[in-house]
C-alpha cells in the first residue's frame, strides 16, 4: 500500500533471490492505493520463495524526481 498521507508515488519490483529479472513490477501507485494481488511474469511451482521487494518512490509532480526507496526481504508463497 501507499498510505494516503504520502506525498509521493510508490513502485514495487519483486525479484526472487538475487535474480536480476523481476517476476513482478507495478506501475506507479498513487497515495491511498495498494497492490492487493499480482501475477508473476513466469509461472512458479507451488512453494515458498525468498524475494526482494524493491520499493521506489518519486514525486507527484510532472518531474517524477526519484526519492528514497527500500529493499525488503520477504517470503512469497506461491500456490
Amino acid at each position: 500500500a501507499n498510505p494516503k498521507e504520502n506525498n509521493c508515488y510508490f513502485k514495487y519490483t519483486v525479484s526472487i533471490d538475487d535474480e536480476e529479472t523481476p517476476v513482478y513490477e507495478s506501475d506507479w501507485i498513487e497515495p491511498g492505493k495498494a497492490v492487493t494481488e499480482f501475477e508473476v511474469t513466469e509461472p512458479l511451482e507451488a512453494g515458498d520463495y525468498e524475494i526482494h521487494l524493491n520499493i521506489s518512490a518519486c514525486t507527484l509532480d510532472d518531474s517524477h524526481t526519484l526519492l528514497n526507496g527500500a529493499d525488503v526481504k520477504a517470503v512469497l508463497h506461491a500456490v
